[in-house]
């Protein structure tokens, strides 16, 4: 059966963390499972990843720590990323009075917009890009749903970043804003109150009283306020 976006965004509801991230996550990974598995010898897919210098920092090594993908492709890729980094080099040098290499990596200077025209994003985060916009929609067109409002209010929160974007989206609709920034305000004011509990029952007069629910809440509060951590995707049910 198919799992459509609003029932997918349900489910990462019930998972730790801000939905969003959750699903940004599951999208990265199976579009990296796909590509390792069918797509590494792809010339179209070659050619995209020696332009884009490989994978950001965050995906590649996503790729070894999740086991994402085989040494055998991850050499492959990179062993055309070099080759096409030689060449550059070769035809366009580092100067020492410009201080910097035009040819560089996407993050590697202050402004994107001074690195080399033919550089393009990591492919991994274009997928997770174009998956973020799609949920957005989704979620600010049902946020009056009575169903999706359950599940958030179950659910951690959004993250900073997501609950910014889907405010931004939601802007104009009255109903919809509201009803996001209810949830968010009070999903941010039971944490609050949990990690004043964490941190009390952590002085030693109440340290026997045992953690229960808030033991995990300065977790939840990273994840609140930066996203998901990356390497982790722990459930919930």
């Amino acid at each position: 059966m198919t799992v459509t976006p609003y029932h997918r965004l349900l489910e990462a509801c019930q998972v730790r963390g801000c939905p969003l991230c959750t699903i940004e996550q599951q999208a990265v990974r199976r579009y990296l499972d796909n590509l390792f598995y069918e797509n590494v010898n792809s010339p179209a897919l070659r050619r995209r990843l020696r332009h884009s210098r490989g994978f950001c920092r965050e995906h590649a090594w996503l790729i070894v720590n999740e086991r994402l993908g085989d040494a055998l492709g991850v050499a492959i890729i990179y062993r055309d990323v070099l080759d096409s980094l030689l060449k550059d080099m070769a035809a366009n040098p580092p100067r020492s009075r410009k201080g910097r290499w035009p040819l560089a990596l996407p993050d590697a200077t202050a402004s994107q917009t001074e690195t080399d025209p033919l550089t393009t994003h990591c492919p991994a985060c274009v997928q997770r890009d174009e998956v973020t916009r799609s949920m957005l929609t989704v979620l600010v067109k049902s946020l009056t749903d009575a169903e999706l409002q359950a599940a958030l209010r179950q659910s951690d929160g959004l993250c900073l970043r997501h609950f910014a974007m889907a405010l931004h989206q939601a802007a104009g609709n009255e109903e919809a804003w509201r009803a996001l920034l209810d949830i968010q305000r009070e999903k941010m004011n039971a944490l609050q109150t949990q990690l004043a509990e964490f941190i009390r029952k952590n002085d030693y007069r109440y340290f026997s009283e045992g953690f229960g629910p808030e033991g995990d809440s300065w977790k939840r509060a990273l994840a609140l306020v930066v996203g998901n951590n990356p390497w982790n995707m722990e459930g919930k049910t």
